[in-house]
């Protein structure tokens, strides 16, 4: 099912990114969350809005110049089938872990994102969606993606 669920690759890079910014800030952020997602349990495209939590949890300077840090994320939210008009709820606690390079260098993020979304109402049928991915991305200093590792493993239920 690998690159099928595109919304747990979007919510999972927006909190690898959002939370190297968080961890700079060492502030909690609340940003909103806006994403359509072709579901493999339906078929059909649902449109999601929500919004997505970042706590930075740990944050380290170290003496080369490298920012090191640990985040959660807990992204939620409501969304309505296009066809169907059928209601979903998703919710995703995250963490994470970065290592930036505050003088150029190579910037290192991954997460763990396990994801459930729920269809209301339903009859049974296996519609439900719930499981986990892994993401690591590693940059270059140049800001080039030279790692790009996706592990993904959903059922429908």
């Amino acid at each position: 099912m690998r690159r099928v669920l595109l919304l747990a690759g979007v919510l999972a890079t927006a909190m690898i990114v959002a939370s190297g910014v968080a961890l700079a800030q060492a502030e909690p952020q609340r940003e909103p969350l806006n994403t359509t997602f072709l579901s493999p349990c339906t078929e059909e495209l649902i449109l999601f809005e929500g919004f997505a939590h970042f706590i930075p949890q740990r944050v380290h300077h170290d003496q080369g110049g490298g920012l090191h840090g640990t985040a959660q994320g807990l992204n939620q939210g409501e969304g309505v089938g296009a066809v169907s008009g059928a209601k979903y709820i998703y919710i995703s606690l995250n963490t994470g872990a970065s290592t930036l390079r505050l003088d150029g260098g190579t910037n290192t993020s991954s997460a763990v994102f396990p994801l459930t979304i729920i269809r209301e109402g339903e009859d049974g049928s296996p519609d439900d969606l719930v499981g986990n991915a892994v993401f690591k991305f590693t940059t270059n200093a140049n800001g080039e993606l030279v790692v790009e590792l996706i592990i993904e493993n959903y059922k429908c239920v």
